[in-house]
């Protein structure tokens, strides 16, 4: 049985979806047997392949696919889901989390301007990426607070970190069930100088919440 392995190496972003992706990437030809394609996921312990004709990215057969026959005969091109939705390798893993979220899917291949397979993107590869965003790994404090949705209301918070000798391991915001003109924001906070931290924040901003990781 015949399948390519496709690698990239070249430096980018940390939030890029290169750094992410796996690699490299295990397909099969549109022309191959069905059963073989079976085979290839059975071994690989994988749950998707895209599918490749004369070099091209022409589709992506999954697990669901393969699920939903009766039968193993036939090719891989009379099954696979055609014209798969793709990601560039520069893009951030934000828009990868965005396309298999609103699309359904559990991976989005990875190709290049010149239209090249250079990788695939999975639900797994990003949670990792999530997790690293958010210092989720880190052991500290975790501090949400209300601000005003307004320049320099995040500086404000950092000042009092920073004051108090804190260090943040992580910033993130959020718009999602707060009230018109403010916005979540969620610290990660490594546990040196805290204390003083949270009953600052706390007197500051009510209904601040500290959750210790």
């Amino acid at each position: 049985m015949k399948f390519r392995r496709i690698a990239l190496t070249r430096p980018g972003g940390r939030m890029q979806v290169r750094n992410w992706m796996s690699q490299p990437v295990i397909t099969v030809e549109a022309g191959q047997p069905v059963a073989e394609a079976v085979r290839l996921l059975e071994q690989s312990h994988i749950k998707r392949l895209p599918v490749m004709s004369a070099g091209r990215l022409v589709g992506i057969l999954s697990e669901k696919d393969l699920r939903a026959l009766q039968t193993q005969e036939g090719q891989v091109v009379e099954v696979m889901t055609p014209d798969p939705v793709t990601i560039g390798p520069d893009e951030p893993v934000e828009s990868a989390a965005i396309k298999m979220h609103d699309n359904g899917f559990g991976a989005l291949p990875v190709v290049d301007a010149q239209g090249a397979l250079v990788g695939i993107i999975t639900e797994d590869d990003v949670f990792e990426a999530m997790i690293a965003m958010t210092g989720a790994r880190f052991s500290g404090v975790r501090i949400s607070l209300e601000i005003e949705d307004r320049p320099g209301s995040i500086k404000e918070v950092a000042d009092v970190v920073r004051a108090e000798g804190g260090k943040i391991v992580s910033i993130v915001t959020s718009y999602q069930g707060v009230r018109h003109g403010y916005r979540e924001l969620i610290l990660k906070l490594s546990t040196d100088q805290v204390h003083h931290i949270v009953r600052r924040l706390t007197d500051a901003y009510p209904g601040t919440t500290v959750i210790r990781i």
